[in-house]
């Protein structure tokens, strides 16, 4: 916000939990008021640990995942799309690689982010008559603390006692 501020243009900036629909709604229609109607709405929020096979993954871990990484992107797009202007826009989904292969012990994540890219192609059918386009954007391994930490390193490298980001870079490269 302070960068943009400094370029001399105007924003606006909320904090909502995207599994809680009520507090995006909030959110977003804080910014409308601000700002007027939205031309696009990203929907990027996300985490991932691997807590190893999916047999031992417990609820907790896997009702998390799938909360923040899919319903919360539905929630996203339910509380942005209520506010595109009527002359369309954007509506782009952040997903990952693991929608598009399987990633071994995080089938959790995996499982949501194929639901991501199944969700997009229904939304693109839906909102395409109403000039609103829909894509989803698959990153892989992205240098950010949901990747580097300790707890990746040694899944990526179980061979190491004390793996660091240098040891589970090859890895890293292939993700």
């Amino acid at each position: 916000a302070r960068l943009v501020r400094a370029t001399g243009r105007r924003i606006t900036t909320g904090t909502a939990d995207i599994r809680d629909l009520d507090a995006v709604v909030a959110a977003v229609r804080a910014g409308v008021s601000e700002l007027g109607p939205l031309d696009v709405v990203v929907a990027n929020a996300g985490i991932s640990d691997n807590p190893g096979p999916s047999w031992e993954i417990d609820d907790e871990i896997w009702n998390r995942s799938i909360d923040v990484n899919l319903t919360g992107t539905w929630h996203t797009v339910r509380a942005g799309v209520a506010e595109l202007g009527p002359s369309g826009g954007s509506v782009i989904l952040v997903s990952s690689t693991a929608a598009i292969k399987a990633v071994p012990g995080a089938s959790h994540y995996s499982a949501a982010k194929h639901a991501v890219t199944g969700l997009a192609r229904t939304l693109a059918n839906e909102l395409g008559p109403r000039r609103i386009r829909v894509n989803t954007v698959h990153p892989g391994a992205a240098a950010t603390p949901m990747t580097l930490n300790p707890t990746t390193f040694a899944r990526l490298r179980p061979d190491l006692e004390a793996p660091t980001a240098e040891d589970a870079a090859e890895v890293l490269s292939t993700k």
